[in-house]
């Protein structure tokens, strides 16, 4: 080693999961590394680390002999070794270094040339060239009833760490819940959550993940980093359980599950801890609330007033505008689906007399209208019509008169 240059290296890797030594020993600590070749090591391990997105976090820390420094941030990144000093601003790349160091001290010869590297890899990433990330994107969507849900996140992998310890994730702290980027969810209506409303709208999701449970963030601030993290930005906080699975998850994956019309589970699960948060929404209001928008936007589509009615017919809801509908769909354009449902609404209503001879026209409408689709209904016709016949009383036959005594 050159004079003056303490024989050391210790070298870690801040990325979405913390501090992380790397060759630790036992306890945790970076080990002291002699030789040159140690240090080019170190570089090489921070290219390698660098995310294709390069410079969203702090990603590394290097120390040899307590003096090389390194931090990358997302508009001003800065590399010192001794005089040597890599700084990146937007798409400027400059390297500096004090010549009588470079000359006298081989280490530092070699790491111009390894922050060199560095620069071009920066290069690329500021110039939008798709490459490789050790945590790759990853978007899931979901629908539950009418509400739509999305997920966009980055997806570190184990690499033979233990999550939710010192050396990855620690526990009962603030984690972006992903890697890269904060990961971002939309709900496009209001969202129960364990029992407490979520806007519609995009947030950032962060959790503090414990042995057994979880609290679950839902913050504002769609930019949050560990660092920056504010509580008064959460838009919702929520306590969510964790279960234990046999088989680890090697790649962080948020999923969801149990997905009925009104309900679903969002899952969070690496290594073999998997958190679950309990989704709800109001199904019925949601549609309604569809409903509503679509007539008050189309109100002379005969198409959009039939389905109208018949989501009302089929809620048992507001049967009196369902009829409305119906009434100004058959006037537009008469069909033997839009009489069914006229029917249907009046049978609905009590009102059988009227019924009958509207679910009639609608059968032998069907009949004539040479629709392949008619034969799915005929069935169904049929049978309303036999109801009906049997709830309507009686009439006298017309022009009959019983005998005088």
């Amino acid at each position: 080693m050159t004079a003056g240059l303490k024989p050391a290296v210790k070298f870690a890797v801040m990325n979405e999961h913390g501090l992380l030594p790397v060759g630790a020993d036992d306890a945790g600590r970076a080990r002291d590394v002699a030789d040159e070749q140690a240090a080019l090591e170190a570089i090489r391990m921070l290219l390698h680390e660098l995310p294709g997105g390069f410079g969203h976090r702090p990603l590394v820390g290097i120390g040899c002999g307590g003096v090389v420094e390194v931090l990358l941030q997302q508009r001003k990144q800065r590399l010192a070794v001794h005089g040597l000093v890599f700084t990146v601003k937007k798409r400027q790349f400059r390297l500096f270094f004090d010549k009588q160091s470079y000359q006298s001290n081989p280490i530092m010869r070699k790491l111009v040339l390894s922050c060199a590297t560095v620069a071009l890899a920066a290069q690329l990433a500021t110039a939008q060239i798709k490459l490789p990330s050790p945590s790759p994107g990853a978007t899931v969507m979901q629908t539950v009833g009418t509400t739509d849900l999305t997920v966009k996140y980055s997806r570190p992998s184990l690499k033979g760490r233990t999550p939710f310890t010192d050396a990855l994730i620690p526990t009962g702290k603030v984690w972006r819940t992903g890697a890269n980027q904060a990961t971002a969810f939309t709900t496009s209506t209001d969202l129960m959550i364990d029992g407490k409303t979520l806007p519609a709208g995009s947030y950032a999701i962060l959790s503090i993940p414990m042995a057994d449970d979880w609290t679950l963030i839902f913050s504002k601030n769609m930019a949050v980093t560990e660092q920056t993290y504010k509580q008064d930005e959460d838009a919702l906080r929520v306590p969510i359980k964790v279960v234990k699975e046999t088989d680890p998850t090697q790649n962080f994956t948020i999923g969801f599950s149990d997905v009925t019309d009104s309900t679903a589970n969002m899952t969070f699960m690496f290594g073999t801890a998997k958190a679950m948060a309990p989704l709800r929404v109001d199904v019925n209001t949601n549609a309604a609330a569809n409903v509503d928008k679509a007539v008050a936007e189309k109100p002379e589509d005969a198409a959009v007033l039939q389905a109208a009615a018949s989501y009302n017919l089929s809620k048992g809801r507001n049967l009196d505008q369902a009829l409305t509908w119906i009434d100004k769909s058959v006037s537009m354009k008469e069909t033997y689906r839009n009489l069914f449902v006229k029917a249907q609404i009046l049978g609905k209503m009590g009102k059988y007399a009227d019924a009958l001879p509207v679910a009639q026209k609608a059968l032998a409408t069907g009949q004539s209208s040479n629709d392949a689709a008619f034969p799915f209904f005929k069935d169904g016709i049929e049978k309303t019509i036999t109801e009906y016949t049997a709830k309507v009383p009686a009439m006298p036959a017309k022009g009959k008169k019983g005998k005088r005594a």
